[in-house]
């Protein structure tokens, strides 16, 4: 009878190891693209899941858009993401951490949103559901609280989202023109040539904004006083129509206390466009190390700006801030 309920036991045993280290095995693999890619820019712990939906935007411009959804995904056989569009087409969200941050992220429209999957696909295997709308025109700053009530509205209890997306914790983050447009966002006044001005916009949803190389050409004034979200603000020193007197203007002019200021040195505009699939973007060979800093920082401000992740936030701090071609500044103590 002992020999029976040793043999049980040791049977119980070797099957919970064999369910853990199957489970185990179909985590994904925690890597970046450079070998020595820092803790946040490797895959997080989540699969990602993608969805197209169709948009429908309103007001001036006013029309139909695929809009692409990433989100923490279940992948019961351990199945390979998409190496194009970086994610299991229509896989089943993963509820276990739910509701999920939302991240709204707005490209610029003449790259187009191919070359920002591999970004936007990296903050949802860190346990954010992002939304992006492939929009080939100018992206009115309307637009950004059209796509987080779009975002509620698949949040709905018999939408395909149910229950996975917090709106009130948002993120808005974008390149460029979208820079420019997540800018007001975040309360900037830019005044252009003309003195016609591109009055900010206020929605209590957004919580923190990633501004990147904001399109500031053909304008008299920009007035960041009165961003008070976390800011993290990111820029290229060769950058013409962002140049180095203006972010450092930006973070200094910022009333948030949360902020921080990125700067690639011997970078263009084009420092931020990054897919190691992509068919139209030429890259050169600092392409891959640049994205894994740009996930790394974004996703550790947005773990701790939206998520409250200490961890996160240790790795933000000066001291733990040492990149080669990096200049970095930031509030936090």
């Amino acid at each position: 009878m002992r020999m029976l309920a040793k043999c049980l036991g040791c049977l119980v045993l070797a099957l919970g190891f064999s369910a853990w280290s199957y489970a185990e095995a179909l985590r994904p693999e925690a890597v970046g693209l450079a070998p020595d890619a820092p803790a946040y820019a490797r895959h997080g712990p989540c699969w990602v899941g993608i969805q197209e939906q169709v948009f429908r935007a309103h007001g001036v411009g006013g029309s139909d858009y695929l809009a692409y959804l990433w989100y923490p995904a279940l992948n019961a056989r351990g199945e390979e993401e998409d190496k194009y569009y970086l994610g299991l087409f229509d896989a089943p969200p993963d509820p276990s951490a739910a509701p999920y941050p939302l991240v709204v992220f707005v490209p610029n429209w003449h790259n187009g949103l191919e070359n920002f999957r591999y970004f936007c696909a990296h903050l949802a295997s860190h346990g954010f559901v992002v939304v992006a709308i492939d929009c080939p025109s100018a992206y009115p700053p309307s637009y950004v609280q059209q796509t987080i009530d779009f975002a509620a509205r698949l949040n709905a209890a018999d939408a395909p989202l149910a229950g996975m997306i917090d709106p009130s914790r948002t993120a808005v983050a974008g390149h460029d023109v979208g820079g420019r447009v997540t800018a007001q966002m975040a309360g900037v006044r830019i005044v252009q040539l003309g003195n016609r001005s591109d009055l900010p916009v206020k929605d209590e949803r957004v919580k923190a904004v990633v501004i990147s190389a904001p399109s500031l050409y053909r304008v008299s004034t920009c007035d960041f006083s009165a961003v008070k979200a976390p800011l993290l603000l990111l820029q290229a020193d060769l950058d013409v129509g962002f140049t180095l007197a203006d972010g450092w203007r930006a973070y200094r002019e910022a009333s948030t206390v949360n902020k921080c200021l990125i700067v690639f040195l011997s970078s263009n505009i084009d420092y931020f466009p990054y897919s190691p699939y992509s068919t139209t973007l030429r890259l050169d060979l600092r392409g891959p190390r640049r994205a894994d800093l740009i996930n790394h920082f974004t996703t550790a401000f947005l773990l701790e700006t939206l998520k409250g992740d200490l961890e996160a936030r240790q790795a933000l701090l000066p001291d733990a801030v040492n990149f080669p071609g990096v200049r970095y500044t930031t509030a936090l103590k």
